[in-house]
């Protein structure tokens, strides 16, 4: 991605357009630092869970819109704390599960523990950005009348 692609891509603050209350739970420093950043740059101001357990803590004390799910992750993997939060009583977030190996079964293993969608790392900042923008469209459309 060249330089100015990049420098339109973070500075359209989408964040400014649609507010989401957003979840990363990720554990490698430089993948924290990384996504924290570019979310922050486009607007929007994201919690950290550095683990599947706490991702669930976080769940349990607040509604979220998205949650970007590392799959690999000490104490409890993405898979599991996914499979967790579809079971509790709470509004439903998007879960989009983050994974470095982009095989068609590590996506069949995400939808199949509740995962809305997945991306593989390193991050596309388009791909990023477009499923935020859908994510968002979504939750801010408003019905339309019959």
């Amino acid at each position: 991605m060249k330089q100015q692609q990049i420098h339109n891509t973070l500075s359209n603050k989408i964040g400014d357009k649609y507010a989401l209350n957003i979840l990363v739970a990720e554990d490698n420093i430089f993948n924290q630092k990384l996504i924290l950043t570019i979310l922050k740059k486009i607007g929007f101001i994201p919690k950290l869970a550095k683990n599947g357990q706490e991702a669930l803590e976080l769940v349990q004390e607040q509604d979220f819109d998205l949650i970007f799910m590392d799959i690999q992750m000490p104490k409890m993997d993405g898979l599991e704390a996914t499979r967790h939060i579809r079971e509790m009583d709470i509004e439903q977030p998007k879960i989009i599960g983050v994974t470095a190996n982009a095989l068609s079964k590590d996506r069949i293993r995400c939808i199949d523990a509740g995962m809305d969608d997945y991306i593989s790392k390193p991050f596309n900042l388009s791909e990023l950005r477009e499923r935020i923008e859908k994510i968002a469209k979504e939750k801010h459309s408003l019905p339309t009348k019959i």
